[in-house]
């Protein structure tokens, strides 16, 4: 995959948000190819759905450890900016900026959340019926 995670100044919501949703783009064109791969009865020649249901499934796994590594390292990143200057009047606007970014982290996280059991269901149900017929 990528490790562009690595470069995301996690301070920064514009660049983080870039980020997250490139991930999710990616994850978008994993199930494209899954849905082109593995087509209806009608179109359907002779692939192995069980390979092809796993090659999508190990990239899936590879983008989310991305995306969750980088949710983990902005969390930790702005945890970081509030610990070490929480009581400090001089950078009160700079921990107030990092725990508005931490809410916005998390409120990703919860998307995210959202976005995997959607795309595992239909994972679920489009390897499964390959796995059927």
């Amino acid at each position: 995959m990528t490790t562009e995670g690595a470069s995301v100044d996690c301070t920064d919501m514009v660049d983080f948000q870039r980020h997250i949703d490139k991930y999710r783009k990616l994850e978008d064109k994993i199930i494209f190819k899954l849905n082109c791969e593995l087509p209806t009865k009608s179109f359907k020649n002779h692939r192995d759905a069980f390979k092809i249901c796993s090659d999508i499934e190990s990239k899936l796994v590879g983008i989310r450890k991305e995306r969750a590594d980088l949710f983990v390292r902005c969390l930790n990143e702005n945890r970081n900016v509030v610990q070490k200057n929480h009581g400090n009047d001089v950078k009160e606007a700079l921990v107030r900026q990092a725990n508005a970014n931490l809410r916005q982290i998390r409120n990703e996280q919860t998307v995210d959340e959202i976005v995997i059991a959607q795309t595992e269901k239909m994972m679920q149900d489009r390897c499964r019926k390959e796995a059927i017929n």
